[in-house]
């Protein structure tokens, strides 16, 4: 087959989606499929001339250049080259909502008569519809969901991404559930990645290190993990909390302000994003990691720090957390900073649950999360689409 994915944006400051869709692709390609990538430069700093080359060395991608580089996405190139291009793909994948290059996909497919599915990633969840609510509603209503409805399949990766989606949105297409994964640990230079973060953060020796890792985002729920640690720290001195990944300025200093007024500037770090060999090291230092998110369609880095044996917390926002706490590979939390602070503690404090847990983490994710796995049910997918048709 040849497919092409379309996304508003690919740079790897921007979340999951681009990790997706680039895993996707490197799957597919295994498997001998064609597969392109057309995307814009949308979120990514100006000071970043550099990021498309590691997907240009992978597979066909084309990064055009966004008006305003926000998370809409719009650039002018795109529709003109979707009508030069678009009948050479049997199947056009689409992921994220509200962005001009769903719209104008779509509407392209369409008019060549080329099937296209949609990945949603966890956008139709009403915890996601609440942010911008107004806009969303309207916007929805009169321009995305007749779009997807429209789609020959809708892609979810969880049974619950797919009732809270079908609860926002009535008459969806058939849809594909299609779990994602976790990426092999890397293990070439991860003692020197060790002790570069050590000598970068000495503060964290000695320490029993809470890792946080991802975009760093206010549905992530860092305003009940602080006050979290605040209580925590009360009890276990020598709790620290890890922040690694990227973060926006504006939401940085509501953060600071709310570590400054729980007096807990000497037991958070900030590392900034950290990728490859510094990722894995990272993870590895650690002793448990935590994600109380108000609203979590999968969550790769849950199931990456699974796959090194790392405890994880997380709340029942997290589509995934049944799958974990039935594996005995973690612990569930509520969205109240009392509970998340007693998960932790028992995690940290108990070395026979701490044993248990990590043990459980690496059988589960080479049962359920795999992107070989995953690989192979996107292809039974686009398969059955197309038979469909």
């Amino acid at each position: 087959m040849n497919i092409l994915h379309v996304i508003p944006y690919m740079h790897p400051n921007a979340g999951g989606p681009p990790v997706v869709a680039d895993r996707f692709c490197q799957e597919l390609k295994s498997c001998g499929h064609r597969v392109s990538v057309i995307t814009t430069d949308a979120l990514s700093p100006a000071d970043d001339t550099d990021w498309t080359k590691p997907f240009e060395q992978r597979y066909d991608f084309t990064a055009f250049p966004s008006l305003r580089k926000n998370a809409f996405g719009y650039s002018r190139q795109l529709k003109p080259l979707l009508k030069n291009r678009i009948r050479e793909f049997d199947l056009v994948h689409i992921h994220n909502l509200w962005s001009y290059m769903n719209i104008a996909t779509s509407k392209v497919c369409r008019k060549f008569n080329v099937p296209y599915v949609v990945s949603t990633h966890g956008m139709l969840d009403p915890n996601s519809l609440s942010r911008k609510s107004l806009k969303k509603k309207w916007y929805g209503r009169l321009i995305e969901f007749p779009q997807l409805r429209r789609a020959n399949g809708m892609i979810y990766t969880h049974e619950e991404e797919l009732a809270l989606a079908n609860s926002s949105c009535s008459h969806l297409p058939p849809c594909y559930v299609i779990p994602l994964g976790a990426d092999e640990p890397v293990k070439e230079g991860i003692t020197e990645a060790k002790a570069d973060i050590m000598k970068m953060f000495p503060t964290l020796a000695g320490k029993k290190l809470i890792l946080f890792f991802g975009r760093i985002h206010p549905k992530k729920g860092l305003d009940l993990l602080i006050p979290a640690m605040a209580m925590l720290s009360k009890k276990m001195p020598d709790a620290h909390l890890v922040l690694a990944g990227p973060i926006d300025n504006s939401y940085r200093e509501k953060i600071d302000r709310l570590i400054k007024e729980h007096q807990l500037e000497s037991q958070i770090t900030f590392t900034g994003a950290v990728y490859d060999a510094r990722k894995w090291a990272l993870l590895s230092l650690s002793d448990t990691f935590v994600l109380p998110s108000y609203q979590e369609n999968f969550a790769i880095t849950v199931a990456e720090a699974l796959r090194v044996g790392l405890p994880v917390v997380l709340s029942e926002h997290v589509n995934i957390w049944q799958d974990i706490v039935s594996a005995q590979a973690g612990l569930n939390c509520q969205l109240d900073p009392a509970d998340i602070a007693s998960k932790l503690e028992q995690v940290l404090s108990d070395e026979d649950l701490h044993r248990k847990l990590s043990e459980n983490g690496p059988p589960l994710v080479e049962r359920q999360f795999t992107w070989k796995v995953a690989g192979v049910k996107l292809l039974e997918s686009y398969q059955q689409v197309l038979a469909s048709k």
